[in-house]
């Protein structure tokens, strides 16, 4: 093996090597309902041959992810299984520096090519090998079609061509996103002049947009699968502005220094077509993604989404490899504009807007910034943009090594903490979404599982107890409330006195376990209970029910820790003798407290902080069912011990 080949081996396996470690300390899927669905994808595919979730109808979102999702699932079980994917999604992840290092070879000497292969293996967004997202697998193959589309510019031949409609083939297999890399082949044969030459791969791109279209009823929005939702009205604006913020994010994101180097290499109009393609390719790869990107971000993100345009970063660093190999060329009137518009860049970007919280899943070269919003930020992210833009203008030619050396330890140093910051928001999150034993359910129950969602906010909880337990075989919701994505779910109608769970429509639903929040009690008796930290219901309870399923009683507007916000509810259904009782006290001076029984006043209390409030209220047979309702009113913050109805009492 040439001494090149063993150099890349050992660093793509000491990638492989380190990436695992990173993915394995990952605890659950927590990008919700992302990873639950390509997780319910794969498992679906592999045991019934078909690409739905829970065997109900589910648009098409990719074929070859669920394949490598669900194999190892298969194979192994759940719990061994998602071990084993997470390491094989991180050797698929650093694969993508093969491609890499056979294109830079093409441009420039081995000492380049492995270089830019480290800057790929460095990159924060090889963070995904711990998730079951789709950039697992395009990453790589992406890059690989980015490569065969410079190799047809360069020669156009039938047999090149053919070979890149494969690749584009398998990258729209794994994602329907793959759209960006025919606009980007367009835009860069555009630019090389090869519009004419690559009349074959126009014509087999127009046939299966034909069929695909066809094959949906000649609906564009149909057409669109799981991204049905992108069909929507944008504002210019808007869509303007997120087309910007994308394309500083790529600047940051490839290390500032290989852009700006990809940058003089288009401004010197390159004679080379082997090198004039690869420049074209990169600049057009990344144009069209940051635009459609940016553009659907504006209306349904409102924030960064790096993760979508990992795919445009390598193409800057083979650039970066082959600007090296020539001598670091560096104009001085070009190379002076090319740095300061990068400095400016990000100096102007709002740096606070951007990196709120909620942005930490889709931005990993941004974690170190997210939820930063000290108006120091933006400065310093000013002067790191001027750290490198010196470094890219003084440089000396005989050290050229310093600069893939400080961009590839910088993007490791990122990754490190982003890894961290990944394995740190997936605990928290296991404790709000599955609690600490995610196999609960299937450890309890002894057939199949309804799980009953109540509309609680944080509806990601019912994504991961679906993704973790294979028990759960439907969903149903209570009138009014829905979990988003793609989940099957029908319609409760609890409207009757009995508290018969009937669905829309009339029908009773079957199912001989339930699971529910805490908040939901049922006719029947506590399997198996998991507790939530963090979450809006104190616990999940399963419940194996004593003949027809039967709703007991259902608390509404209760804090996991037993405060009351101004107002709570307690109905009882099927409300028989019993006793209401409620042991409660004021958490501020001077409250004004008051209890209703069926829309009646039974108590009014002025209590001061700390003062007790106990009622017991007992409720009669009746020969009928009917509902009871229960509510408590306060000026301020109540505290309960006890808010319960018992029945028989």
């Amino acid at each position: 093996m040439p001494r090149a080949a063993r150099a890349l081996a050992v660093l793509i396996l000491v990638a492989v090597v380190l990436r695992a470690a990173a993915a394995l300390a990952v605890d659950v899927p927590w990008i919700a309902p992302d990873e639950m669905i390509y997780g319910l994808l794969g498992r679906g595919l592999w045991e019934h041959g078909s690409l739905d979730i829970l065997g109900g109808p589910t648009p098409f979102y990719s074929v070859l992810y669920p394949a490598l999702v669900g194999l190892p699932l298969r194979l192994f079980g759940l719990d061994t299984g998602y071990d084993v994917l997470r390491v094989v999604q991180a050797a698929v992840l650093c694969a993508t520096a093969v491609p890499v290092y056979l294109w830079t070879r093409s441009l420039a000497r081995e000492a380049w090519a492995l270089a830019a292969a480290a800057l790929t293996l460095a990159l924060p967004g090889l963070v995904y090998a711990g998730m079951l997202m789709t950039e697992v697998l395009f990453l790589p193959l992406a890059t690989l079609a980015t490569w065969l589309m410079a190799r047809a510019l360069e020669t156009p031949n039938r047999g090149r061509q053919a070979v890149l409609l494969g690749a584009l083939a398998a990258c729209a297999l794994t994602r329907l996103e793959a759209n960006v890399l025919v606009g980007a082949l367009v835009l860069a044969a555009l630019a090389t002049r090869r519009v004419r030459a690559l009349w074959p791969t126009w014509a087999v791109l127009g046939v299966v947009l034909l069929a695909w279209l066809g094959a949906h009823g000649l609906s564009p929005r149909r057409s669109l699968g799981g991204y049905e939702g992108a069909a929507t009205h944008y504002a210019v604006g808007d869509a303007a502005k997120f087309v910007l913020y994308h394309g500083v994010d790529v600047l940051l994101a490839a290390g500032i220094v290989p852009v700006c180097a990809a940058a003089l290499l288009a401004l010197a109009r390159p004679r080379e077509e082997r090198l004039r393609a690869a420049v074209a390719v990169a600049w057009s790869t990344a144009a069209v993604s940051v635009v459609e990107v940016g553009v659907f971000a504006s209306a349904h993100a409102e924030r960064l989404t790096e993760r979508t345009l990992l795919f445009a970063l390598p193409p800057f660093f083979v650039c970066f490899a082959a600007w090296l190999e020539r001598g670091l060329p560096r104009p001085r009137v070009a190379s002076a504009v090319v740095a300061c518009a990068a400095v400016a860049a990000l100096a102007g970007w709002p740096i606070g807007f951007l990196t709120a919280l909620e942005a930490l899943q889709d931005n990993p070269t941004l974690v170190p910034l997210v939820d930063t919003h000290s108006l120091a930020t933006r400065p310093v992210l000013a002067a790191v943009g001027a750290g490198f833009a010196l470094l890219f203008l003084l440089a000396p030619r005989r050290a050229a090594w310093i600069l893939p050396a400080v961009v590839c330890a910088a993007l490791a140093g990122v990754s490190v903490e982003t890894s961290r910051a990944y394995a740190d928001e997936s605990e928290a999150r296991q404790a709000k979404l599955v609690g600490p034993a995610p196999h609960w359910i299937d450890r309890a129950a002894g057939a199949p599982v309804t799980f009953l969602y109540d509309g609680d906010p944080y509806w990601n909880l019912v994504w991961g107890e679906t993704f973790w337990n294979e028990r759960v075989t439907a969903v149903v919701d209570v009138a009014g409330a829905s979990v988003p994505g793609p989940l099957p779910q029908r319609e409760l109608r609890i409207v009757a006195p009995d508290g018969v769970l009937r669905l829309d429509g009339g029908a009773v639903v079957r199912a001989r376990y339930v699971a529910a929040s805490s908040w939901l009690t049922f006719r029947g008796s506590r399997v198996a209970t998991t507790p939530l930290v963090g979450s809006p219901s104190p616990a999940l309870v399963l419940w194996r029910l004593d003949g027809t399923p039967r709703l007991d009683t259902w608390i509404e507007g209760m804090q996991p820790n037993g405060d009351v916000y101004n107002r709570a509810s307690l109905t009882v259904y099927d409300c028989g003798a019993g006793t209401f009782e409620l042991e409660g006290f004021a958490k501020n001076d001077g409250e004004d407290l008051t209890l209703l029984r069926n829309g009646r006043v039974a108590d009014r209390q002025h209590l001061d902080y700390g003062q007790g409030w106990h009622v017991r209220l007992p409720t009669p047979p009746s020969p009928s069912p009917r509902s009871c309702r229960f509510e408590i009113f306060g000026t301020g913050t109540i505290g309960t011990l006890r808010f319960r109805w018992v029945r028989g009492g």
